[in-house]
């Protein structure tokens, strides 16, 4: 049966938290249409060139005919606001998705407004050399410290969207290198702490941009204790071949997701793959998922593989400079050239770092690269105060090029308390490499290099067993209670050795897919998928490993 526009707005407005004004309205972007209508079901417009000129008010909806390609850049800018009650909704009409061809520039630009829900798109930019934006971009750039209150964003793809060197300043606000699928944040002049609060990305993807799939950012001012974005969740999302700018040389690129300038923040059941390869800044390098001078936020239950660089970094997961209070847990890390999860501080970072805690994750054969690991802690500068690191698989072999398990480098990274954990390394790979830091405590952890020489090495002296760790440094001499992790201690070589073989083979067999496009050409190597597709490739892995520890040894998780 067909449903008319009126009847799906009462829908969907429903479905974004309430019914609208008994003024809201519905305006229909159809290819048949024409500009000179008045924008009705019946009298459709044609071009996001008419659509840019409408009177928006909040409750109203601005939909695009699904299946078909609208090319143009949409801009929704002040005074234009919607509410959380009843916001201004951007998406498509019927079933699939519509696309917006944003050619050169910007597909979709929310421009210091709020109360906005875009949902059910296709977004693509002409790539490298031609483009110079972002897919959807939701930005304040108010002066003084204006925040700006709900965003939703779920089921749209961006792809093809580049960056400038430069960064430009535009006339709106500044500075910006473009080149993100997703950006959310503020750009003011003053370099005030204007953002967005109350924001949901749910169920997106992006991929082939040259400087972030996900990016959450504000001005950079290290003299402001707040921060410009707050309440934000990520979930559900997929970002993967956001290649980096080899010509930007200022800092990084190429990233999945970032969280900047981001307080209470969630990042969840979201996987990055295959960015940063074309990164050659030697200032930063890229990341699958990460957070960089951010309060509370919780990473959980995501996936980072075979991310690369060009330069440095290249990880997983990353803490990076003035992150404090936050939390990765039952996350996977495998293959990537970087860390597997970074915990860092640098020189000049915003906001303290520290009360940071990385748990009931896994990682294997990461840190290919510039001598980083599977877990790897350290600082070069900033005010760092302490990381909890606990309950943790972490295995190398240096036949996969991973040259150690866990790394901890630098001056004065404080309190660091690494426990619990079953550190693996075979074919060479050293267990772990550490300098001291004031305050550092292994304790209760597990090793195993199988048939291999056991290998730690500890203020750049090698030892062959705990024990000669213990007697030479102190560490490992604090027991405390046994963690489950802690159990695999006890169990004989050659079943510890067989579990991890099948355990590994199995958790690193599973195909990736991701959603590719609805009216555009997907990529050679995606999969045919609808505009909801809950399908997220390879199921986060530390499940599968406990699932087949209690199968295989019920002793090694209690009661």
């Amino acid at each position: 049966m067909t449903q008319t526009l009126v009847a799906l707005s009462a829908i969907g407005v429903l479905l974004v938290g309430g019914l609208a004004s008994a003024t809201a309205r519905d305006y229909l972007i159809d290819a048949n249409g024409a500009d000179d209508n008045d924008g009705s079901e019946q009298y459709p417009l044609r071009t996001i060139s008419r659509a840019n000129e409408l009177p928006l008010a909040p409750g109203d909806r601005l939909l695009f005919r699904a299946g078909q390609v609208f090319r143009g850049n949409l801009v929704v800018a002040d005074p234009v606001h919607g509410t959380a009650q009843a916001p201004i909704v951007i998406g498509s009409l019927g079933a699939g998705r519509a696309t917006i061809d944003a050619g050169p520039g910007t597909g979709v630009w929310i421009r210091n407004c709020g109360g906005v829900v875009i949902q059910d798109l296709v977004v693509h930019g002409s790539g490298p050399g031609k483009n110079v934006g972002t897919g959807v971009r939701v930005e304040n750039t108010l002066p003084g410290t204006v925040t700006l209150d709900f965003v939703r964003i779920a089921r749209v793809t961006c792809s093809g969207f580049a960056g400038y060197p430069g960064p430009i300043w535009n006339e709106y606000g500044g500075p910006s290198n473009y080149g993100e699928g997703f950006f959310i944040g503020g750009r003011p002049y003053d370099f005030s702490k204007s953002g967005y609060r109350d924001v949901r990305i749910d169920d997106c993807e992006a991929y082939d941009n040259q400087y972030y799939g996900i990016l959450f950012s504000g001005a950079w001012n290290p003299g402001e204790e707040a921060f410009a974005n707050i309440d934000v969740h990520v979930t559900n999302c997929l970002t993967h071949h956001n290649s980096g700018d080899p010509a930007y040389r200022a800092n990084h690129s190429g990233n999945g997701i970032l969280l900047e300038e981001v307080q209470n923040g969630v990042i969840e059941h979201c996987q990055a793959w295959e960015n940063g390869a074309l990164c050659a800044s030697a200032a930063g390098g890229p990341v699958g998922i990460w957070a960089a001078a951010a309060d509370h936020i919780l990473i959980r239950d995501c996936l980072a593989y075979s991310n690369r660089t060009a330069s440095t970094d290249g990880g997983g997961f990353d803490f990076d400079g003035g992150v404090s209070n936050s939390t990765i847990e039952e996350c996977t890390s495998h293959d990537n050239e970087g860390a597997g999860i970074l915990l860092y501080s640098y020189p000049g970072a915003p906001h303290y770092f520290g009360s940071n805690v990385v748990r009931n994750c896994l990682s294997a054969n990461d840190g290919k690269k510039n001598g980083l690991a599977g877990i790897a802690i350290g600082r070069h500068g900033g005010r760092f105060e302490g990381v909890e690191v606990y309950n943790n698989i972490i295995f190398a072999s240096a036949k996969a090029g991973a040259g150690r398990a866990v790394t901890v480098f630098g001056l004065d990274a404080r309190h660091i308390q690494f426990h619990g954990n079953l550190v693996v390394a075979s074919n060479g790979a050293h267990l772990i490499e550490a300098k001291s830091q004031p305050g550092i405590t292994f304790f209760s952890n597990a090793y195993w290099s199988g048939l291999n020489p056991f290998a730690i090495v500890f203020d750049g002296k090698e030892y062959n067993s705990v024990a000669d760790l213990r007697a030479a440094t102190g560490q490992e001499a604090a027991e405390g209670g046994e963690t489950p992790v802690a159990t695999f201690a006890k169990m004989p070589v050659e079943k510890l050795a067989s579990w991890l073989d099948s355990a590994l083979t199995a958790a690193l067999s599973a195909p990736t897919e991701h959603k590719g496009s609805d009216a555009a050409a997907p990529r050679a190597d995606s999969t045919t998928a609808t505009a909801s597709n809950d399908a997220k490739g390879e199921k986060s892995f530390p499940g599968n490993l406990l699932e087949m520890l209690g199968i295989l040894f019920p002793s090694a998780l209690g009661d």
